[in-house]
């Protein structure tokens, strides 16, 4: 089985040479392909050259053009993907050092299931790496489960436009719904698949991140509106309790 792993950048060169950096001692494996799509970044200096140049030495498929947004360039990377399974680590994400897709591979090769789960890491900004607890997929409705960076996705299912383009920062969550609902099967293994850093999009836009999860809360699986909102306040309580260190690792932990 081939892996096809997906990333999609704009105006982050650092972050785009560190995933590419966490890349390189797995593309020593044959059946694995690199897809990289930039949205037209302008590099200014010889290190975004020297970037780009590393980038694409590297990469299977290396695509530099405007593009509509990220899930527009996440669909673009889909659509060129030739791999029996899809991963997406955007650009600053890390495939972790434990990740082994010849291991994975031989696990999954009897069900081929629709979505393979792993474990992900979030680091911080001290360096320390924290893992990330994933709930059931039979928790779903109260979020999104698991974080996107750490999901396989069996190619076939995927189509040729996955990501709905209508939302700003939950099209994974919408995506990972859609399938559950078509009785996907989800293999899950304590393999480490990917790090993230602290802080990204959604952590940052909360407020919109939790009007789209309450939307897909009722769209997906039938959860009143009036308990999405409930939810919505237990988890803007979370967010805010979150921001002390001591209490996020707990909740890393446990919740």
């Amino acid at each position: 089985m081939k892996l096809s792993i997906v990333t999609v950048h704009l105006n982050d060169l650092d972050g785009l040479g560190q995933t590419a950096q966490s890349l390189q001692s797995q593309f020593e494996i044959e059946d694995s392909q690199w897809i990289v799509i930039d949205g037209g970044t302008n590099s200014q200096t010889p290190s975004d050259s020297q970037t780009f140049a590393t980038v694409d030495k590297l990469a299977s498929i290396f695509v530099s053009e405007a593009d509509n947004g990220i899930y527009d360039a996440m669909n673009k990377g889909t659509r060129a993907a030739a791999g029996d399974y899809v991963l997406f680590l955007n650009a600053g994400d890390e495939l972790h050092p434990g990740f082994s897709w010849p291991r994975l591979a031989a696990q999954i090769a009897e069900d081929e299931p629709g979505m393979v789960w792993g474990t992900c890491h979030e680091r911080y900004s001290d360096d320390r790496l924290v893992k990330v607890k994933n709930r059931s997929p039979g928790l779903a409705w109260y979020g999104i489960p698991v974080n996107h960076q750490n999901v396989l996705f069996r190619r076939d299912l995927l189509g040729s436009e996955p990501y709905d383009g209508d939302f700003i920062y939950c099209a994974d969550y919408d995506l990972i719904g859609r399938l559950l609902g078509q009785n996907c099967s989800v293999h899950l293994t304590d393999m480490p698949v990917a790090i993230f850093q602290r802080g990204g999009a959604s952590a940052q836009n909360f407020r919109q991140t939790m009007r789209e999860e309450e939307l897909l809360r009722t769209r997906h699986f039938g959860v009143n509106p009036v308990f999405s909102r409930l939810i919505t306040r237990f988890k803007t309580f979370n967010h805010k309790a979150g921001q002390i260190p001591a209490v996020r690792r707990l909740m890393r932990k446990w919740v």
